[in-house]
Order: structure tokens, then C-alpha cells, then sequence
């Protein structure tokens, strides 16, 4: 026997007295699928699928202990070893493509085969490992190409998951897609909108714990024009393009950055961890700014956190799931902190659940950046020292000691007792009489406190929506900031110390320009506002781009579009008739054009009503383009992108 029959006798051995039971009651039965596949490449196969001419009720029959999971598709489930063979009914395709009715019994196992998705997966193996391929499966295995059975096109309408499939397949065997299977998949694409998101959830599931995530989802989003992911998570297309500053991540932009951490995932990996890995800087191009001549990205765990619950949530993932990414996406800046914490704080982050996956993303994050493990050093230091007794100590003080005390229980009492824990960690409160004195101080000054924040957190909400500088109204909430300050004054330890933290944020908010609108010209993100914008109207510009505007028309200043100062007069011009005649293409797919006034060179304003055109073709319904337009930061970076003007930096 040779070494390639051994493979096969010695993979097959566990389950093919199953096809011999079947063809001993009179049944054509085979090995198919992936499993064949795996066989033929020399890989040792997780499941075994098998198909057989027999019906559900003669399958019931050969194997009474066989259980059904979809009768009406002909398929059981066949107990071997601890695991289950699926065992199908030869079927042929639906005479209607696209259509979820159970496709028809057949005893023709030619039209069963060619009913499969891809060549690869339609081969038959029997019960002596002899393989029968009669659609060229082997030889794509041999050129490592994924190749629809017969027409690509039907394939995908009988399905439009098997866009998604190809995609794992490749990815997972690092084979190249077939030319007429990419176009067919080009042009079903809108097809995967109309699936159930369990379904896109589950497959994107399987791409990102394959071992491969990075070449997955890399084909999920440049496979054609925009790619699958368009219709999975087309947020991620924001990340090409944002670069970061290169001491800390020379790998590039954040889309490269978050290839290599997905590059690191292992085969079998959490689908918590895969996700957290995929989308822990989702937050960063709704928060880039430039500070010292570099990119920065202030607060994008937290925006990154609330995008990633929306996402998720809208494909469908479990709360549990939803929840764990949500937290680990918020956490994942926190390493840098963990020398300088307080050992409470300290002890109180390394205990918390999931904690070892959080530290993996850590780990995957700094080797596809920096590669500084100087914290993950530090934490594994903390938690080979720390006794699991000093780690996890038994509370000093529970809730029904602060009843007992004669409080009322509400939802100060766990910010009393998370500051006695670490009162208690930290090693200076040792005993419950002393957790009891601790706590008793803190109760006698946080109620003020509250009732303070209460009143402070009505008037910040209604100063933001009047939107005006209302003199009166900031004299008030200047007074109580003082009562609070005067009040914090009073509360000990940590507590204290985070009230006032809190409430110099509230302060610094208040004269903070607001980092979430682009200056029109520049796209400055962090310039202070000489106006607020308008509901409807243009957006405002930054102290630099204003002294722009006041030039004459006499004075050479670089053109806002090509930076030229070639001796030319810049003219301060509104759009021409035939550029708002190319600006009607954008309307009409929902954009909403500024009557903004530019500085253009006579040679950009021709350019403009060009790349308005070109932008118009490249738009989704709803965008909006930067520089004339109104939109969240991210369509405004795809729309500059789109536009592609040439030579300019974005510095006017």
C-alpha cells in the first residue's frame, strides 16, 4: 500500500463502517466534502460527511440510534467514536435559484455532486479510500485555486453564503479564488444583504478563528470594488488610509496594523478574542487628530467600544459575546497605565473575568506595533507575586453591613464597597471594624456630592443644547463646582480622588473646542472654533484657516485644492454652473451640498466638477463629502479619498 493509501485507510478507519453498513442494506453511500478534501491534501479531517442514496427513514433503519436535525432536508446524525457523521440524501439543486425549500431527493449522485459549492468540496471518496472526482476538485487542489462546480453564478444564487465560503476556503488553505467565481461574486454581492445575519455572524465567525484571519478578511474587503464586508462590517473600511505615528506603530495605517494582529490569531481561537482583535481601533478614524506634526487618537477605546456594540448587536452575536468584545475593545488602552496604578485599582483589573484574553490582545497588539512588552512583563510579574488569598481576599464588608449600619441600600452602596475593597487590597484597612469606620466616613460626604452632580449634570445638558455662550447659566455651574470642590474636600482616598477627576473633566469640557467636526478647509480636527456650525449650515473653520479667508483676492496664497502659488490670482469663487450641475449627481444620492465659498486656482475649479463626478459614481446613498459637504468624519475621509486631489496636505 502505498503512503498516500495508508493516509487514507488510517483516516477513514473510525467511520467507514458506516458506508459499509449502508451498501450491506443496498444503499450507494460515500465520504464527501470537506472531509474528502482534507484526505486528498494529506490533512487528518475534523468531521466526516457522508451521502447515500437512502432515504431518512431507510437511514433510521440501518441506524436506529441516529438522530434527525432536518428531516426535511434528508439529513441525520449518525453517533461514532464521542462525535456524530452527518448522513445526507442524495438531493439536486432547486429549480429556483435562491430559494430555502428543501432541494429534491434524488438517486443520481452525479446531480447530488453537482449541487456542491466548489470543485474541492464535490469530490466522493468510498469505503476503501479510492476518491471519485468528476469535476476536477484534485486538479484545483494541485493549482490551490477555490473553483465553483459548473457555473459560478448559479452556485452563489443557490446560496449567497458560498460568496462568504470561498472567501474561508482560501483563506484557510491559502488558495488564490478563481477568476469567473470573483466576477460572479462581484456582481451577486447585494445578495449577502438579504441574509440572515446569524448566518454572516456565524461564517465571519469561522474566517476569523481559522488561523487566517488576516487573508480573510482581507479578501472580505478587497475582493472587487469595495468587497463582501461592505455588507458585513463596512465600517473597517474607515481604518485604510489612517496613519499613526510611526514611533509607535511603523507597521503603517490602521488598517495594516489590525491585519497583524488578526495574522497572530491561532487556529481554534475564541470568536471573542478574533473580534476584539478585529475591531479594538474601529474608534480611531472618528477621533484622528494631529498634535506636534503627528496622528493621535484620544479616547478611540471608548468610541471604539460603543461602535463595536453597535456592530455586533447588528449581526446578531450574543449578549454574552456582545458584551466580552465590548469590554475588551474599552480595556485594551488600559495596559499603558497598570506601572502607575494603585495596587487596588491594579489587583481589581488582573482579577476581572476574561482577563487572560484581555492580556492576549494586549500581547497581539504590542507585537503588531511597537513590540514593547514592558507592561505585559510588569502585570505577569504582579500576578506570578500575588497569593491567589491577596488576589481575591474575602470582603471585609458586604451590603448587609451597611444595612445593618443603618443606610439604605441603593447604588451608592457599591461605590462604597468597591472603595473599601481597596482600602482593604492596599493593605489600610485590615479588619470589618476598621471597613466599617472607612465606610461610614465615606457615606457621611458622598450624598452631597451626588445631589451636587445631580443638579450640575442638568445644567452641562441644557447649556449644550442652547448651544450659545450663556453667561449666566456657566455662573451658576461655576458656583456649584465649588460647592463640590469644597464637598470632595472632605471625602477620603480614592473616592475623593475620582470625584475630582471627574469634575475637572466636566470644567475642561466646558472651554474644550469640540474634537468631533473638521475644520471645512484644513480638516483640522483639534483647531479652536471661531463659530459653532449650524444645524444646516457650513462647518466651522479653525483660528488658521479664518486669517486664510480674509486675504484679498490680490494676494498669492496657496489654492485650497493644489497648493499652487505659481503667480496665478487665487479666486474667491462659488461654485460655477457647470460644477453644480455634477453637485445635483450628489444630491441626488442624498448628499448635502454646502453654499460654501472657496479659494481655488481657475485650474482646480475645472478639476473639481471632474472629481464631483468621480465622486458621484464611488458614493453609497447618504455619505457625504469633506470640504463642501456635511458628514461623520469617516465618510468625509472616504470622500476626500475619492476625490484624490492632487498635491494636496491638508494644511491650506
Amino acid at each position: 500500500m502505498t503512503p498516500e493509501f495508508s493516509f487514507r485507510a488510517e483516516a477513514i478507519a473510525p467511520y467507514k463502517h458506516i458506508l459499509e453498513s449502508l451498501a450491506a442494506a443496498g444503499f450507494e453511500a460515500y465520504f464527501v466534502g470537506g472531509c474528502v478534501r482534507d484526505i486528498a491534501m494529506e490533512i487528518t479531517p475534523r468531521d466526516f460527511d457522508v451521502c447515500t442514496n437512502a432515504t431518512p427513514a431507510q437511514i433510521a433503519q440501518v441506524f436506529p440510534d441516529a438522530s434527525f436535525v432536518g428531516t426535511r432536508f434528508g439529513v441525520c446524525l449518525v453517533p461514532v467514536n464521542g462525535g456524530v457523521v452527518e448522513v445526507a440524501t442524495f438531493r439536486k439543486p432547486n429549480k429556483s435559484p435562491g430559494q430555502t425549500a428543501p432541494e429534491e431527493y434524488t438517486q443520481n449522485i452525479y446531480e447530488d455532486v453537482h449541487r456542491r459549492d466548489f470543485t474541492i468540496n464535490a469530490m466522493l471518496m468510498d469505503a476503501s479510500g479510492l476518491i471519485t472526482d468528476s469535476v476536477g476538485g484534485l486538479a484545483d487542489i494541485q493549482a490551490r485555486v477555490i473553483r465553483a462546480v459548473d457555473e459560478p453564478a448559479e452556485r452563489i444564487q443557490q446560496d449567497p453564503m458560498r460568496m462568504m465560503r470561498a472567501v474561508r476556503l482560501a483563506a484557510k488553505l491559502d488558495f488564490k479564488i478563481d477568476a469567473r467565481l470573483i466576477k460572479a461574486i462581484n456582481e451577486h454581492r447585494p445578495l449577502l444583504a438579504m441574509m440572515p445575519v446569524e448566518r454572516i455572524s456565524a461564517e465571519l465567525s469561522k474566517i476569523l478563528t481559522c488561523g487566517h484571519a488576516d487573508r480573510g478578511v482581507d479578501l472580505l474587503m478587497n475582493m472587487g470594488l469595495d468587497g463582501l464586508m461592505e455588507h458585513i462590517i463596512p465600517e473597517l473600511y474607515n481604518l485604510q488610509g489612517v496613519q499613526q505615528n510611526p514611533k509607535y506603530h511603523p507597521e503603517g495605517d490602521v488598517y495594516t496594523h489590525t491585519l497583524k494582529l488578526l495574522e497572530q490569531l491561532e487556529p481554534g481561537c475564541s470568536v471573542t478574542l478574533a473580534l476584539a482583535a478585529l475591531l479594538h481601533d474601529i474608534g480611531k478614524p472618528a477621533t484622528f487628530g494631529m498634535r506636534d506634526g503627528q496622528p493621535t487618537f484620544y479616547g478611540h477605546d471608548a468610541v471604539g467600544a460603543d461602535m463595536a456594540d453597535e456592530i455586533l448587536r447588528r449581526l446578531g452575536y450574543s449578549t454574552e459575546i456582545v458584551s466580552t468584545v465590548v469590554s475588551h475593545v474599552k480595556q485594551h488602552m488600559t495596559f499603558r497605565f497598570v506601572q502607575d496604578m494603585r495596587r487596588g485599582k491594579l489587583l481589581r483589573f488582573i482579577r476581572q473575568p476574561n482577563f487572560d484574553e484581555l492580556k492576549e490582545l494586549h500581547r497581539i497588539d504590542v507585537i503588531a506595533g511597537s513590540g514593547n512588552l514592558e507592561n505585559l512583563m510588569f502585570i505577569d510579574s504582579v500576578l506570578n507575586s500575588t497569593p491567589e488569598a491577596a488576589l481575591r481576599p474575602e470582603p471585609l464588608l458586604r451590603g448587609q453591613d451597611l444595612i445593618d449600619m443603618g443606610y439604605k441600600p441603593g447604588k451608592l452602596f457599591r461605590i462604597v464597597l468597591e472603595e473599601t475593597e481597596t482600602e482593604q487590597l492596599e493593605g489600610r484597612v485590615i479588619n470589618k471594624e476598621e471597613a466599617a469606620a472607612f465606610a461610614r466616613g465615606v457615606m457621611e460626604h458622598i450624598g452631597e456630592v451626588v445631589e451636587l452632580y445631580e443638579s450640575l449634570e442638568g445644567l452641562y445638558e441644557k447649556l449644550k443644547k442652547e448651544r450659545e455662550d450663556n453667561i449666566a447659566l456657566r455662573d451658576v455651574i461655576h458656583k456649584i463646582n465649588q460647592d463640590i470642590r469644597n464637598t470632595i474636600a472632605l471625602i477620603p482616598g480614592a473616592l475623593g480622588e475620582a470625584a475630582q477627576k471627574e469634575l475637572d473633566t466636566k470644567e475642561a469640557a466646558l472651554s474644550k473646542p469640540d474634537p468631533c467636526i473638521r475644520c471645512w478647509i484644513c480638516g483640522c480636527w483639534l483647531g479652536e472654533r471661531t463659530d459653532e456650525p449650524a444645524a444646516d449650515g457650513p462647518p466651522a473653520e479653525c483660528l488658521a484657516c479664518t486669517e486664510i479667508a480674509a486675504l484679498t483676492e490680490d494676494q498669492m496664497i496657496f489654492c485650497h485644492m493644489c497648493g499652487d502659488v505659481s503667480g496665478q490670482h487665487i479666486m474667491r469663487i462659488t461654485p460655477a454652473d457647470e460644477i453644480k450641475e455634477k453637485v445635483a449627481d450628489l444630491e441626488k444620492l442624498g448628499w448635502k451640498l454646502i453654499a460654501r465659498r472657496l479659494l481655488l486656482c481657475p485650474a482646480c475649479v475645472v478639476k473639481l466638477g471632474d472629481d464631483l463626478r468621480e465622486a458621484s459614481d464611488a458614493a453609497v446613498k447618504g455619505e457625504s463629502i469633506d470640504g463642501g459637504y456635511v458628514g461623520t468624519h469617516a465618510e468625509a475621509d472616504r470622500a476626500r479619498e475619492a476625490i484624490s486631489v492632487a498635491g494636496h496636505d491638508g494644511n491650506g
